[in-house]
Order: C-alpha cells, then structure tokens, then sequence
C-alpha cells in the first residue's frame, strides 16, 4: 500500500506552462480518494507524477518514505488505468491477465496461481476465456483492474475509467469500485471531470482548478459549505445558477432582492449576514435548481426553488459568506 505525500509541489512543462502551482497533500495509506476539476485543471498530471512518468518541477513527493525531487524521474509500480482501458484485443481476459509475468518469464504455475486468484477476487473467472470484443464496458473495467493487480501495485490510479458506462452501469461499477478497494486494501485514487460523479464516490475529494488545490472535503462538506463560488457551481452542476442581489432588510425579515425574484434570507444566516456588512449591499448569490436533461438546453436564467440550495458570496472574491 501506499502512503503518498506531496509538498508544495509544481509542475512546469518546456513550454511554459504551469499545469499543477504549490500542491500540498497527503494520502493514506489504503485510502479511497477522488480527485476532481474541469479538464485541464492538473489531475492527470498528478496521477502521472505518482505513478513517475512525470517529473516533478519543484517541491517534494514522498510515497512510502522514498522523496523525490525536481528532475528525478522513476516508474513506480503503480495500477495505472486509462478511460479506454488498452486491453490486447487479440488476447483472452486469462492471455491479458498473465501478459506481464510471461514477459518477466515468472514460473507457469506462479502465473496460474495469480491469474485464478486475481479473477475470483474481481469475480470474472467466468470471463478468462473470453477477447475484449466479447466484453461489455463494466467487464472491460474490471478486466483492466485486474490485470493491474496481478502485478501487486503499491496503488491503483484510476483515469476517468467510468465514464463511458451507461448510467445504470456507472451505479453497478461505482458500488463494485469501493467494494473492491476494500477488499484489495490499496490506496486508490479516482480521477474525474465531473463532479457529480466525485459525490456519488461519497469519500474525500479534492476539487482543483488551474493547477491548484481549491478545497478538500467529503461530499456533505463540498455541498454545504464550498469555499467560493468556482466549488460551489462545480459540484452542483449542471443545475446552478447565480446573480446579483441586495441584501435589504424589511420590516418583518431580511430579503436579498434579484432583478427577477426575491427571497427571504433564513433567520440563521442574517447575523453572519449583518456582521459581514452586507445589509444594503451587492452579493453574489448561488442557487440550485432542477437540473437540466442531457437533451434539453440550459436556461438563460432560473429562479430559487422552494427546495434550493442556496449560498451569498462576497462579490469582489467570490469567496462564501454563508
């Protein structure tokens, strides 16, 4: 297992660019962990960084009490799995299973003895005769996942691996997924764009933007007390909106006034409210609504809902406010 820790890490390509700026953390040993952000935000620069294909630009990594610096490059024996999975379409699952220890020319018995255990742990002894063609793309995963732990990884990374599954398949495979960290007990670190689908993984999440890490927390924490307005709409899209508003106090409640609607501000939010000085003035306020299906277009604009969540953020630095 593997005990990863990065300090005040950076990543700088030749080009010039910057793809991961001042990354602070640090991964249990045997931890579920999600990494989300919009695309290009440093998260697969992260992974690759662990795994070592990628070396750091400054800062230090650490992974098991081995620290390594700006410059030095070393593959570590990490499960690395990509989005499409690269199984060897002209192999049987127990050929893909077994590829890497016949490369190494590892006993035959010692490979059998791999490849069965391996596939009942992830359940596919009923799928080792079968080519990657025959396969739908909840078995492709796991395939891929197991193929990877036939070499006994410190860790597994896993690359927005469930993305392509139908909807009723991402389900099975997100309950599967942790079922098996479990079981296998390696540290796992799940990569994904979308953040509902870092909620669903219901465990700590790192949310990152621009290379930097903007706010750690489980999933309760992200909702309900983002840090700014950028993890606030992230999480909670596709049915987030956010407009101006005064805060204007009547003679029964507090209100905050939109061009479009108002809304009574909850009794527990005016003191913060008061003492952040907001009486009488502009803040941005975030809402959620009833998302959007995949077919229908995104309104222009909506409106709070009687169920909405709802937050006030500072205008100037979007940073939360209640």
């Amino acid at each position: 297992m593997a005990e990863i820790s990065f300090r005040n890490v950076t990543k700088t390509f030749p080009n010039g660019k910057a793809a991961v700026k001042d990354f602070s953390l640090d991964i249990k040993s045997g931890e579920f962990l999600v990494l989300t952000g919009p695309a290009g935000s440093g998260k697969a620069t992260v992974l690759r960084m662990i795994a070592g294909t990628e070396p750091i630009s400054g800062g230090e990594l650490e992974i098991n009490g081995v620290v390594t610096g700006p410059g030095k490059q070393k593959r570590r024996n990490v499960g690395m799995i990509f989005q499409h999975f690269t199984l060897y379409p002209g192999m049987t699952v127990r050929d893909n299973l077994a590829f890497a220890m016949k490369l190494h020319h590892e006993p035959e018995d010692q490979i059998q003895k791999a490849v069965e255990e391996t596939a009942r742990l992830f359940k596919i002894e009923n799928l080792l005769s079968c080519y990657p063609r025959e396969l739908n793309e909840l078995q492709k995963q796991y395939v891929a996942m197991a193929r990877a732990h036939v070499h006994d990884p410190i860790a597994f990374l896993l690359l927005d691996s469930l993305e392509r599954l139908e909807p009723s398949l991402r389900k099975m495979a997100r309950s599967r997924l942790k079922a098996l960290q479990k079981e296998v007990g390696r540290t796992l670190i799940y990569v994904t764009d979308s953040g509902r689908e870092a909620l669903r993984m219901e465990t700590r999440t790192v949310v990152m933007r621009r290379g930097r890490i903007e706010q750690i927390g489980t999933a309760k924490e992200l909702l309900e007390a983002p840090c700014n307005l950028f993890v606030a709409q992230f999480m909670n899209e596709p049915g987030f909106y956010n407009d101006e508003v005064v805060i204007e106090k009547g003679k029964t409640s507090v209100e905050a006034v939109g061009e479009r609607f108002s809304i009574d501000v909850p009794a527990e939010w005016v003191d913060r409210l008061t003492r952040a000085g907001c009486l009488g003035k502009r803040v941005l306020m975030g809402y959620t609504t009833e998302p959007v299906s995949e077919e229908a277009d995104r309104p222009e604009h909506a409106s709070p809902e009687p169920d909405s969540r709802i937050y006030f953020f500072d205008k100037e630095t979007q940073k939360i406010i209640v």
